[in-house]
């Protein structure tokens, strides 16, 4: 079964790697497209993840996104990577835009004022701009995430970026070596509206600066790709997309000594904030495969109604509402172990329940990651109407090699943590005990 797909597209290369420093280092598989491209695919939990990097532009956003939608029909599309703030953020601040603005294209024309001889018309631009949304889903996300500092968690580079890129060499030197944080400062994230077009704005003097203070004033970001990465999936109706940037650098304090160290952290944060965020995001072959079934259904039952056979209408109209039974079942026990600290309680809990069959020198949080691997496989194996993820690769991924512990931990999940949330509901306990029994029967078969 094919995996659902999510493309992040990038501009720089230092964009391209903050996004593969989060997806394991292995190549699942390499896409072949009909012009000569090649596409690696890589995993991060259940999904397969292409990273495709555009190059700097927005026609070149436009066409490389194209082609990686019209590929992979993927359900998520994410762009990825720095920008310039205009006002109101700071270095290292992640900027989710919910309205992309072109500011390059309109119409010159002569100005309407009255004019003689002595004083002619000038030449004026007038902005007629371009709009480019976001998807309205993504945002109401993007909208809840920024109240908390918990997507913080995902970043990679731990201390700079934790601190806001402010605890550097300088904080040090004159607090001394042996200084302790006094707290972590974290970056901050907003959803708000960014400008973007092909010039390089490095002055608050410049003509086109002055035109976004005039025309966009709104605006707290600039970039150059994320309009024409809209436009290519605003014309692909199947693919949700956003653009998430992180700001390396302000129009009002541009040095190339900040740039170049802001935007590996400005392109850590805005990627740590994209993939926070697809962890909240529901895989898709749940609930949307399900929906798929009950209009079928529904066809059917609308279908056999002007047939005289009752039995017909009867058997099509049973099938519907214990299909309904089973999707509601499906989607509680998925909610049961949808929470990252229930996740973490349950691994916690199963890593003491496992200990006696440890070796003494054995790595507990080796074994808990593991553990976390089981628990999100069987969370999205909740979402689809079958087994979802390929259990030899996940058996693959661990360190150990006797199984015993975690066929243990796996029962001690099945037995007593999960079912406990939902006593009211039998149909969650069995669904999640035939999902924890397919894995101990796989995890622990040659």
């Amino acid at each position: 079964m094919t995996q659902p797909t999510v493309v992040f597209v990038t501009a720089l290369p230092v964009e391209t790697k903050s996004v593969l420093v989060h997806l394991e280092p292995r190549i699942e598989r390499t896409i072949l497209h009909h012009e000569g491209f090649n596409y690696p695919v890589r995993k991060y939990g259940m999904w397969d993840i292409v990273v495709v990097e555009a190059g700097k532009g927005n026609p070149s956003a436009g066409v490389e996104t194209t082609r990686a939608l019209d590929l992979f029909k993927p359900k998520y599309a994410f762009f990825v990577g720095v920008a310039g703030g205009i006002k109101d953020v700071g270095l290292g601040d992640v900027v989710i835009a919910d309205v992309v603005k072109g500011y390059e294209t309109g119409k010159d024309e002569k100005n309407s004022r009255v004019w003689n001889i002595f004083t002619p018309r000038r030449v004026v631009f007038k902005p007629r701009g371009e709009v480019g949304q976001s998807a309205a889903t993504l945002v109401h996300s993007a909208k809840q995430m920024v109240n908390s500092n918990q997507w913080c968690g995902k970043i990679k580079h731990s201390d700079e970026n934790q601190n806001h890129g402010r605890w550097d060499w300088v904080t040090k030197f004159m607090l001394g070596k042996n200084a302790e944080h006094e707290e972590k400062q974290y970056p901050s994230a907003c959803v708000c509206t960014i400008v973007a077009g092909e010039k390089v704005v490095a002055t608050l003097d410049s003509n086109t600066y002055q035109l976004i203070k005039e025309h966009y004033s709104e605006a707290v970001a600039i970039d150059m790709e994320a309009i024409g990465f809209l436009k290519a999936t605003h014309a692909n109706h199947s693919v949700k997309s956003i653009v998430i940037r992180g700001i390396s650098d302000l129009l009002h304090n541009k040095s190339p000594h900040n740039d170049k160290r802001w935007q590996r952290i400005a392109a850590g944060n805005a990627t740590a904030f994209a993939f926070a965020m697809l962890d909240e995001l529901s895989f898709p072959n749940g609930s949307d495969f399900e929906s798929g079934q009950f209009k079928e259904i529904s066809t059917a039952i609308s279908t056999v109604s002007t047939v005289s056979d009752k039995k017909v209408r009867e058997q099509a109209q049973s099938l519907s509402e214990e299909l309904f039974q089973q999707s509601k079942i499906r989607l509680k026990a998925r909610d049961a172990i949808s929470k990252e600290a229930d996740q973490q309680e349950l691994v916690k809990n199963s890593s003491e329940a496992a200990k006696e069959f440890l070796s003494f020198d054995a790595d507990i949080a080796t074994f808990e990651l593991d553990m976390l691997d089981c628990i999100i496989w069987i969370r999205h194996s909740l979402d689809e109407m079958g087994v979802a993820m390929s259990v030899k690769n996940l058996k693959s991924r661990f360190k150990f090699t006797n199984m015993q512990p975690y066929e243990l931990a796996l029962i001690h999940i099945r037995d007593i943590k999960i079912p406990t949330k939902f006593k009211e509901d039998e149909g969650i306990t069995q669904v999640l005990q035939l999902y924890i029994n397919i894995l101990i029967e796989k995890l622990i078969s040659d």
